[in-house]
């Protein structure tokens, strides 16, 4: 009797080629961030604001800063600002009168800390996230963290505490 060949998926679970979950035809790459001098400001507001505690410059910056910028420094990073000043100043726009935080710069936020292994940070984020979002917000949140580019790993982590959250909730 011959045996049956069966052909292999090109993405099996040997295969670790996975940037397609990355990237999808609905993704548009973001604009060019390394040069932005509002980054580039931005970074240095960061930095002097973590080693002086002074806040003013970042203060003064804040009515430049669009949702797009700010996920752009969360997910490119270009001035390699430490994982904890990074998170400290997402949390110092949180606390500001009229912030311009969007749901996608919270999916942004979280992934930036599964990827740091900030596990308890970014599980105290999304239970934020769902609380502030309501229980019927679920399809919302997952395609936002669908959208905001995580790692295959990061995504799977993010939708186990998404469940873990929902339920706390209800």
């Amino acid at each position: 009797m011959a045996a049956l060949k069966i052909p292999r998926f090109p993405f099996s679970h040997t295969s670790r080629n996975l940037s397609f979950f990355n990237y999808s035809s609905w993704y548009s790459p973001p604009s060019p961030y390394h040069d932005d001098p509002l980054l580039k400001t931005i970074s240095e507001a960061i930095k002097t604001s973590a080693t002086t505690s002074n806040t003013s410059s970042l203060k003064n910056i804040l009515p430049s800063l669009t949702p797009s910028h700010l996920i752009n420094l969360i997910n490119h990073n270009p001035h390699s600002l430490s994982p904890n000043s990074l998170f400290s100043f997402f949390n110092f726009l949180s606390s500001q009168p009229h912030s311009r935080l969007t749901l996608q710069s919270y999916c942004a936020m979280i992934h930036f800390l599964i990827a740091r292994k900030m596990l308890s940070q970014a599980q105290r984020l999304l239970h934020l996230v769902v609380s502030k979002q309501g229980k019927g917000s679920s399809s919302k949140l997952f395609a936002s963290v669908l959208e905001t580019r995580g790692s295959l790993e990061s995504i799977i982590i993010v939708f186990l505490l998404m469940g873990v959250a929902v339920c706390l909730i209800e």
